[in-house]
């Protein structure tokens, strides 16, 4: 794999890579709750044989929903007499941006049950027990934390690493936020985002542990990182990927010479 074969994404393409993480942290969300909606109409769990059941499952569907990140589909499940789940996605169209806004910030800033115990409160309605929505949303807590957390199971030997600002349009208070964005070129030849930081000051701590998080995933075989002319990012890429070498993106060097360059050159 030679070095010009990376091609440093650009910012549209950074907001839709990190839309559709933010979108899968809903729909694992949505689907969980769902199932636990099904769970109380069928009277018993998937796979589970138990007396008094209510009713039996027949499969599932696909539902479209509108959320503040865009548009996504939903496993709706059902059965064979009650209908389908439906309860949860009413309650969440209601309260869609809130719930968005608690979902991704439990993505991206690691999860607390204060944050689940919200979102789940908040989906199965005021009625449930207490032990339901402890039950519940520690099983949610652990979804969304394997998605955070997922392992890196291939080597990169390219690393990009930036900073942007993205429209935080999730968060109703919020016009943007700065992001730390981290891409690996794999073994494969694809770029795929790897990980997200929102709201961190660009410094070296801050890409420090956004590496270290990386590593400890087990990032592995990277020969090259990618960046922009930060003091504190180079430094950090030296500590956490000593054998690593850096090199200047491209893009942001052709934009600080523009910024540099007169708008006409002096005629004679």
């Amino acid at each position: 794999m030679d070095d010009t074969e990376f091609s440093a994404p650009s910012h549209e393409e950074v907001r839709t890579d990190v839309r559709g993480l933010f979108l899968g942290a809903i729909r694992i969300a949505l689907e969980m709750l769902l199932e636990e909606e099904i769970r109380g109409l069928v009277g018993a769990g998937r796979w589970q044989q138990v007396a008094g059941r209510k009713d039996q499952r027949n499969g599932s569907y696909l539902r479209g929903l509108l959320t503040s990140m865009g548009h996504l589909e939903v496993a709706v499940p059902r059965t064979r007499a009650g209908g389908s789940a439906q309860a949860v996605l009413g309650r969440y169209k209601r309260r869609s941006e809130e719930l968005d806004e608690a979902i991704t910030s439990a993505y991206v800033q690691g999860v607390s049950t204060r944050k689940m115990g919200k979102v789940t409160r908040a989906l199965m309605g005021e009625e449930v027990s207490r032990s339901t929505v402890s039950r519940v949303t520690k099983s949610l807590e652990e979804k969304v934390e394997v998605l955070r957390t997922q392992p890196l199971t291939q080597a990169f030997p390219y690393l990009y690493l930036d900073a942007t600002f993205l429209d935080a349009r999730w968060a109703r208070t919020v016009q943007n936020v700065s992001a730390l964005v981290a891409y690996g070129v794999g073994e494969d030849g694809h770029r795929h985002l790897l990980a997200v930081t929102l709201g961190g000051s660009e410094s070296q701590d801050s890409w420090l542990e956004l590496l270290r998080q990386l590593l400890a995933r087990g990032l592995t075989g990277v020969r090259l990182v990618i960046a922009d002319g930060h003091a504190g990012l180079a430094s950090a890429a030296r500590q956490a990927l000593p054998e690593a070498r850096l090199q200047r993106c491209t893009v942001h060097l052709t934009r600080n010479v523009l910024a540099k360059a007169p708008w006409r050159r002096p005629l004679g």
